[in-house]
This record gives C-alpha cells, structure tokens and sequence, in this order.
C-alpha cells in the first residue's frame, strides 16, 4: 500500500520529470518504477501508475464534453467536438473490447494473446484492471476529481490570457480547446512536448482570433509554470534518495555490529 504522503511525493516526483522526457507524460515512467520498488506486487503498482494517467484523459474528455454540449452549433467548436469524440470512442472501443467475455474468447483474440510474451504480467495487468471494474464509485470520484483539477489548470491560463490582452477568446473556448492540446502535448514525439503543443495553441485558438504569437506565449507561459509548481519533484527525488542510502548505510552497520556480536559471542 502507497500512503497519502508518498503519493503526494511520486507524483511530485512523476510531474517534475515530464518536463525532461518524451510528451508531457514521460514522467509516468519514472513514477511506476519507483511505486514498484515499494511493493511485493510491483505489476499491479505499475498498472495504477497508468490507470491514472487513463483517469486524467477522461476528466479531460469529460471537461471538454459539457464545455462542448452546452454550446452546441458554435462552428468554432467543431473540431475539437470531432477530436474530443474520436479520444472518447477510442477509449469505448478499447474498453468494450478488453473488458468484454465475448471478444477475449474469440479464436482471433485468443491467438493473439498466445503469441504475446510475458503471459503472466499480461495476467497480473488483468487482474488489476478488473479490480477497477470492480470499484465503479472510486473510479468515478478519481475522473471528477481529475476533471475538477484539470479546470484548476484551464482557468490558470485563462487567467494568462487576460494578462496578455487576449480578449475574443472566451471561458468555452479554453474548456473545449485545451483538452485536446493537452491530450497532443501528451504524445511522445518531443522533449516535454515542447513544440507540440505550441502548434496545437497555434491550430486550435487561431479559429477564434488569438494571434499565433499570442498562442505560443501563453504556451511557453504555461511550460513555465508548471516547470516552477515542479520543482519540489526533484528536491523529494534527491531527498528520497538520501534517506534511502542512509537507510541503507544503517542497516549495513547494524548487520556488521550483529555479525561481531555472534564473532565474539562463539
């Protein structure tokens, strides 16, 4: 089990290393290999890693769904409306699918999972993945907040966008574009994401009269702020390293003083 005071700090730690990895997500990574030093069940500790990480799409998608349906025939909105779907029905389709008796017993599907390695990871994975089914209400809370925290972030820029003048933009707008910059952002293609998502700010507010120079500010603006709220990631890195060498170290000695102990002793 990850208390509420290492959870806090893995996820410190995971978002100050998305800025230095492939997407804004990259720091996934470092977080799941560093839960499952803590457990004996190190599968199912990695698989929460990216369960959440599931959880933050869809708060997300549920963000930019009320943003989008409640302002239906806005043909500004259109695009993102198109792409938040498709992020929506890939996800229906994949969970439909994995979770389905019918499909996992179909002779295509069972070949399939034959030919791939690691059998018993994919079977601990599966496990873990039915016990989220299993808990439907925390799974909901865990989306609301995350949508509740991703709106945190929307009104963070949209506040940036005011200090920058930007007045033909409005609150829908932020609500239906940024999910979708942020799910490209995410995309492993470039260091931190930079670059894709200053041209996701660029292709998805220039429709609504936002300048291209003002679109990759208020990216760069964002980076930044996310790069400073970060920063204690990398101090908990360092001391959580400390602690574990003096630990260590601690344990070392004690070893070494019982095994005199018993020298003496004989």
């Amino acid at each position: 089990e990850v208390g509420w005071r290492d959870a806090l700090r893995l996820t410190y730690v995971g978002i100050f290393f998305n800025n230095f990895m492939l997407g804004s997500t990259g720091g996934d990574l470092l977080k799941a290999y560093l839960v499952a030093q803590d457990t004996e069940h190190k599968t199912r500790a990695v698989t929460s890693v990216f369960v959440d990480r599931l959880a933050g799409i869809l708060g997300l998608v549920l963000v930019a769904l009320c943003a989008i349906g409640f302002n239906l025939g806005r043909p500004e909105l259109r695009e993102a409306a198109i792409m938040i779907g498709a992020i929506l029905a890939s996800l229906a389709v994949g969970a439909a699918v994995y979770f389905s008796p019918w499909a996992r017993r179909h002779p295509w599907v069972v070949a399939l999972l034959r030919r791939l390695p690691f059998e018993h990871v994919r079977k601990e994975i599966d496990v873990a993945l039915h016990l989220y089914r299993d808990h439907k209400s925390a799974a909901v809370f865990v989306v609301a907040v995350s949508a509740f925290a991703h709106l945190i972030t929307i009104g963070q820029a949209w506040g940036f966008a005011i200090a920058l003048g930007v007045e033909s933009v409005e609150w829908v707008h932020f609500c239906s574009f940024l999910p979708v910059i942020f799910v490209a952002n995410a995309l492993p293609i470039s260091v931190g994401g930079l670059g894709v998502g200053e041209a996701a700010y660029v292709r998805m507010f220039a429709p609504v009269g936002m300048s291209a120079s003002q679109a990759v500010t208020l990216s760069l603006i964002g980076r930044a702020m996310n790069l400073v709220l970060s920063l204690p990631g990398g101090l908990l890195l360092a001391l959580g390293r400390r602690r574990g060498e003096l630990a260590e170290a601690r344990r070392a000695v004690e070893r070494e003083t019982d095994a005199e102990g018993e020298a003496v002793a004989s």
